[in-house]
């Protein structure tokens, strides 16, 4: 079996139209305009657009909070190849690598294994529970990478 072949490339208007949540995402943000968030995110902060055969599979981020500190965030498709993940991990090896920030921020649901499983693989830490923090209500880990 081949390599699946993932492109990473700076976040272009219209990608959050041909993104496909996952179905804990959209459930978590009902009612939410994640989709203008996504426009205005990348306004601010570096923000790009994975792609897997010219299918958005995933749109994550950088939102500065000031200097030397960020918040990552990833919005997921649904769907995607179990082969596939080795490249996106890489992908945000090397986005993280280059974010120029000594502390990175993220949040995962609470009891969420794959989210949890994947920042630990990012070098991230938990620092503890954030009650309520999801669009829904929902609590959060709360995790940090400290270079």
């Amino acid at each position: 079996m081949h390599s699946a072949v993932v492109e990473v490339r700076t976040f272009e208007p219209g990608d959050e139209a041909a993104l496909v949540l996952n179905d804990q995402q959209h459930a978590t943000l009902a009612g939410v305009d994640w989709r203008a968030s996504l426009r205005q995110a990348a306004a601010v902060g570096p923000v790009w657009t994975v792609e897997l055969h010219h299918r958005v599979i995933a749109v994550a981020g950088l939102s500065p909070q000031w200097p030397g500190r960020a918040v990552l965030w990833c919005y997921v498709a649904t769907g995607i190849p179990q082969r596939v993940w080795p490249a996106l991990h890489r992908a945000a090896v090397r986005g993280l690598a280059s974010a120029g920030v000594r502390r990175i921020e993220a949040q995962t649901y609470v009891g969420w294994a794959p989210g949890e499983r994947w920042l630990r693989m990012l070098g991230f830490e938990c620092e503890g529970v954030a009650r309520g923090f999801a669009p829904n209500g929902a609590d959060c880990t709360s995790w940090a990478r400290v270079t």
